[in-house]
């Protein structure tokens, strides 16, 4: 009996590694793209950031093609976010995961007044895709 209980463990833990390095190659395919979100004070057509009442992150490839469009970004937990009367400057942090290993993403953010006029917008310009380290994190977009 202690023969088997110490062949049983060996092929659990063979088991596991196997699993374990079967994932890493297969779970291995993806990044998380963090992007902290800033707004200005005032825009160029002097609204202030208190008119902000909602954004939308919209993702496009290198070509101008549509990866992810007008998705409603209200911000962290953490933070107020695109709040009306009460937008703070940090928004928050926009997370998006991709399998895109080649390319080039932009990420553009869009904040509206109640009637959905465009405040406040910002891009941050080509980013290359990539799948390793699996978290890329963006320089802070100031929208304005």
């Amino acid at each position: 009996m202690h023969g088997f209980n110490r062949i049983s463990r060996l092929f659990l833990k063979g088991g596991m590694l196997a699993a374990s390095a079967l994932c890493l190659g297969a779970c291995g395919n993806y990044a998380v793209y963090k992007l902290a979100v800033n707004t200005s004070p005032k825009s160029a057509d002097g609204f202030s950031r208190g008119d902000i009442a909602s954004c939308t992150v919209t993702i496009t490839d290198e070509n101008g093609g549509p990866v992810l469009t007008g998705y409603p970004f209200p911000g962290d937990s953490n933070t107020h976010g695109c709040t009306p009367g009460n937008t703070q400057e940090y928004i928050g942090t926009f997370s998006y995961s991709t399998a895109r290993t080649s390319g080039k993403l932009n990420f553009q953010v869009d904040a509206f007044n109640a009637n959905k006029g465009t405040l406040q917008t910002g891009q941050t310009g080509l980013i290359a895709a990539q799948a390793f380290p699996p978290e890329v994190t963006i320089p802070t977009l100031t929208i304005k």
